[in-house]
């Protein structure tokens, strides 16, 4: 396997040229401010190991899961330290969702599957964030 990127340069140069060359299509601002450069700081150190893209796919649901669970068994209302780290844990979760298309494209390993299995990922995520809100 190479290297994606000329790797001179400090860790964030490199994470700028991997972000660069591999995020998905823009979004909102902070998608591309926050959570496109979050998923390239995670998904550059993965690129020469063997988590898959599905991996990480999949820990960004179990970080969603965690959150949701955390939601759902908070007091209301909650202690500012533990809602801190429930934005933490779903901004992680998010930053994941970035960082698994990245790594596949980076690789070469984008395929329909692992379109589809993201997208079903991004979908039961997403109704367990907002079931345990509505709790």
């Amino acid at each position: 396997m190479t290297a994606p990127l000329d790797l001179q340069g400090g860790f964030l140069d490199r994470v700028r040229q991997f972000r660069r060359r591999y995020q998905g299509p823009e979004g909102l601002f902070w998608i591309r401010r926050v959570n496109h450069p979050a998923g390239a700081m995670l998904a550059l150190p993965l690129y020469p190991t063997r988590v898959t893209p599905n991996v990480v796919t999949v820990a960004g649901l179990v970080a969603h899961l965690v959150g949701a669970i955390l939601v759902a068994t908070l007091p209301v209302p909650g202690p500012p330290p533990t809602v801190l780290v429930i934005l933490l844990v779903w901004q992680l979760a998010f930053s994941l969702d970035c960082a698994d298309g990245q790594l596949a494209r980076a690789r070469g390993q984008a395929s329909a599957f692992g379109a589809w299995f993201d997208q079903l990922i991004d979908v039961v995520s997403h109704a367990a964030v907002y079931t345990s809100l509505s709790l």
